[in-house]
């Protein structure tokens, strides 16, 4: 039996094979609050935004619209693609909404963005700033809605790469292992807590 899971936004769902329903739960979890359905179907349907699929040991990400593949590894890289391509889909959906690659944090009641490119440190940046409290909306894509200004968040947790940079204080890395949600080789995916992560539709 395989597995779909529906997004709200999404023009359609995302399919995984069968035995792949948790990478599917997975992916709904990471994205704290967003509305979610994971459903068990005998047959994939022909209009998916992705496939995910399962070729030797690795899984087989294939988008539906342009026929890109990416092959992960594991279960949480699987997410990691499918985080992207799930952002990338809802922003262009939604009718007036940017996208930035950017973290996003609050500051005194208004959201400051750090743009910066792949691999730069954003993930590891949110994740300090709410070690000391400010309220993380991104660690990698922020949907901005163009007539008001405003950041909205996806409810995604912020993804540090592993092993974290050297020179952090004791205090900070602790934060961090405490609040590891799902971890596997390069990346952790972190959940900071209720009050310092926004959630799915929160704006600033």
């Amino acid at each position: 039996m395989a597995t779909l899971l529906h997004l709200q936004g999404l023009p359609a769902p995302v399919s995984f094979c069968a035995g792949s329903r948790a990478v599917a739960e997975a992916t709904a979890a990471v994205l704290v609050g967003w509305p979610a359905r994971i459903e068990t179907v005998a047959e994939i349907p022909g209009d998916v935004v992705a496939d995910v699929r399962k070729v030797g040991n690795d899984f087989r990400i294939e988008r539906r619209d342009d026929g890109w593949v990416s092959v992960e590894p594991d279960d949480l890289s699987v997410v990691c693609t499918l985080i992207v391509e799930i952002v990338n889909e809802y922003a262009e959906r939604a009718e007036g909404l940017g996208l930035l690659h950017a973290g996003a944090a609050a500051f005194d009641g208004r959201l400051v963005l750090f743009p910066a490119s792949t691999r730069a440190g954003k993930s590891t940046l949110m994740l300090r700033l709410a070690a000391s409290g400010h309220r993380v909306f991104s660690d990698d894509l922020i949907p901005i809605d163009l007539a008001s200004g405003e950041g909205v968040a996806t409810g995604c947790l912020p993804r540090p790469r592993l092993p974290l940079p050297d020179g952090l204080t004791p205090g900070f890395e602790d934060f961090v292992d405490r609040h590891i949600a799902a971890e596997a080789g390069y990346y952790a995916y972190v959940d900071p807590g209720p009050a310092l992560r926004a959630t799915y539709g929160a704006r600033l």
